[in-house]
């Protein structure tokens, strides 16, 4: 999605979790890149990539669970956040 919530590419995929990344359609985005991430509804899951102008949407079916990739950013950036301490 641009600037202006003009939708720019939609595709389907995987996406999957890792302790440092994400990735998603061949896309590797290191946690330390994500500005924000939010929820929407039940099944968006809403990313804010540094360096980047607007956002990458992620819709998956109900049985998709947005909120533990929310909560698995958050863990990891309260990690980095400690260990820069």
């Amino acid at each position: 999605i641009d600037e202006h919530h003009n939708v720019i590419k939609t595709e389907n995929g995987i996406l999957a979790a890792y302790n440092d990344r994400l990735e998603c359609l061949g896309r590797v985005i290191p946690y330390g890149k994500i500005q924000g991430m939010a929820i929407f509804s039940r099944n968006f899951l809403i990313l804010h990539i540094q360096g980047e102008e607007g956002h990458i949407e992620i819709k998956a079916d109900k049985m998709f669970c947005a909120l533990k990739y929310l909560y698995l950013y958050h863990e990891i950036n309260d990690q980095n956040t400690k260990e820069e301490v």
